[in-house]
């Protein structure tokens, strides 16, 4: 017999087979394995970037230093300051030196050894440490030196800066606060004056600020005892006004902006004073009335001596430096007095 099977119950058995479909889990989803590869790249190339330097900086100290040293090659030592004197080692070490100016060229020398089976003559090198004493200017650097098979080293021996402490203060006795801050200031524009001695300068060359005005690069610091220099370049991305209070959160004794209107691509230099020790007690910082005078002075300067500079260049039968132009005798060349010829003919 055949039986007829109604709508009704297809309906109910659709539904129950949608209802189990759904209290199934859902299946795992597998990673793909070019994902995998691709990880395990990247790390094997971080692994190999972040292997030995061939270039090893050594600072000043009391205790003896650990350093690996070429074992075959030439070893290369280079003094920051000043130049190497001397190189001391034990004799029996077999050890040779050469110095030439601020560098010293340290190389083992090997033994030759005989096989007495073969006849052949092979090289054998020293592997046990060795103290090893340079004389880097005023400096001893003590060292022991542990050789390896690896390529030629170069060790740049790392001098501390030591100021002039008597010039420094000789500069400072003979001088106010106000006509130290001018002149020092003057120094580091190179307009007239070179640095003060007792001074040392520091290059930097690294970005200090950025904004959506203008980005900030301090350029170098002039060290002293009781002040420092440091010398900023400020190159404008758009057109801005710029004023010195952007230098006043650091406390600053003194701050200089050469230019303060910019237009877009124009640079400026600025140049701002820091205290480090109190050498004058009486202010630790100058008041914005007296921060105005300080400026008037430099600038006063700075335009006496670009007029000294236009004099020079510009006299009337004298070759001026620029393009080699010579000016007659009777001719006016400079800007006063071009001025003055022209007000002439006009009747004024």
């Amino acid at each position: 017999m055949i039986r007829s099977v109604s709508k009704e119950n297809k309906k109910q058995d659709s539904k129950l087979q949608k209802q189990e479909i759904k209290k199934l889990p859902p299946p795992p989803v597998k990673k793909p394995k070019s994902v995998e590869k691709k990880v395990l790249i990247k790390q094997e190339k971080t692994e190999k970037t972040y292997k030995g330097h061939s270039v090893t900086v050594i600072n000043l100290s009391e205790v003896h230093q650990w350093i690996e040293v070429s074992m075959t090659d030439v070893n290369r030592f280079f003094c920051q300051k000043g130049e190497i004197t001397d190189v001391i080692f034990s004799a029996e070490k077999r050890v040779q030196a050469k110095i030439k100016g601020k560098n010293a060229f340290v190389k083992l020398v090997p033994t030759e050894v005989v096989d007495t089976f073969t006849g052949q003559t092979k090289h054998k090198y020293r592997t046990k440490p060795f103290e090893l004493y340079v004389i880097c200017g005023d400096e001893v650097f003590s060292m022991i030196a542990k050789p390896a098979k690896i390529p030629a080293r170069t060790f740049i021996l790392a001098v501390p800066h030591k100021p002039q402490i008597k010039e420094a203060i000789s500069f400072l006795k003979e001088r106010t606060y106000e006509k130290a801050l001018v002149d020092l200031t003057l120094a580091a524009i190179n307009i007239n004056k070179e640095i003060p001695h007792g001074f040392s300068i520091e290059e930097i060359n690294t970005l200090y600020a950025r904004y959506d005005e203008a980005d900030i690069v301090l350029r170098r610091k002039i060290k002293g005892v009781a002040f420092e220099v440091w010398e900023f370049l400020i190159t404008a991305n758009k057109p801005v006004t710029l004023s010195e209070s952007i230098f006043f959160a650091n406390n600053p004794a003194s701050v200089c902006i050469l230019d303060l209107k910019l237009k877009k691509g124009q640079m400026t230099r600025a140049f701002v004073i820091k205290k480090k020790k109190a050498s004058y007690p009486s202010r630790t910082l100058i008041m914005p009335e007296e921060h105005k005078k300080l400026q008037e002075e430099i600038k006063k300067k700075i335009r006496k001596e670009k007029q000294k500079q236009e004099n020079k260049a510009f006299q009337p039968g004298v070759t001026s430096g620029f393009f080699g132009y010579k000016a007659p005798k009777n001719s006016c060349t400079t800007r006063r007095c071009m001025y003055g010829q022209k007000n002439k003919q006009r009747g004024r």
